[in-house]
């Protein structure tokens, strides 16, 4: 073999073996660029994504705080028209006493009340000593001191009618008043329109 063939054959190898070394470095290459253009991309997704999930709670706060404040405003209306309702029958409860306590059967009933609960005691039970009426109605002192055998005196207090018992022998008052009536059902009516609001 001439020089010139083995010159030819030893840049063939050279030139095989470069190629073969280009094509390793271009892969190892190809390969780095792959991994940075993945770590990039996921990256910047992390980054979108925790964008988005930020924007998200941003959206899920300021929808419930809507939510909370409707709820709020709908239930203050609701209580302030309960409110204007209660007043408006509680208004007319009060007239309809008014005209009561001012009528014909009005001293019937006070005395008919009285006895009932005088009957009721004994038994044990201390003894009906004295009757409270509001300044307005002392003028029933008497037929009440003769019908039902009690003393009267007169309350400080205006309790829209009704009376006051008071128990022998001990601190206790049995309170039949119109205004003790009143407050409690209008107690019991506003813890049912709370239940039922809830």
């Amino acid at each position: 073999m001439n020089l010139r063939k083995k010159l030819h054959i030893f840049e063939m190898m050279v030139r095989a073996e470069a190629e073969d070394h280009h094509e390793s470095e271009r892969r190892v290459i190809a390969s780095q660029y792959d991994a940075a253009y993945a770590a990039i991309l996921k990256e910047a997704d992390e980054a979108a994504q925790k964008r988005f999930d930020a924007e998200l709670r941003k959206t899920e706060l300021a929808k419930n705080k809507k939510i909370l404040q409707a709820s709020t405003e709908s239930k203050k209306e609701l209580y302030q028209l309960k409110e204007n309702l209660a007043d408006e029958i509680f208004g007319g409860v009060y007239n309809k006493i008014s005209h009561f306590t001012e009528s014909r059967e009005y001293p019937a009933y006070i005395v008919k009340k009285i006895n009932e609960i005088k009957s009721g005691a004994g038994n044990g039970r201390a003894a009906v000593t004295e009757v409270v009426l509001r300044s307005a109605d002392l003028c029933l002192a008497g037929i009440v001191s003769k019908e039902c055998g009690l003393n009267v005196s007169e309350s400080p207090e205006d309790f829209y009618g009704g009376f006051l018992l008071k128990i022998g022998g001990k601190n206790a008052v049995i309170d039949m008043s119109f205004k003790t009536k009143i407050e409690d059902i209008r107690k019991n009516y506003q813890m049912f329109g709370s239940a039922a609001g809830n």
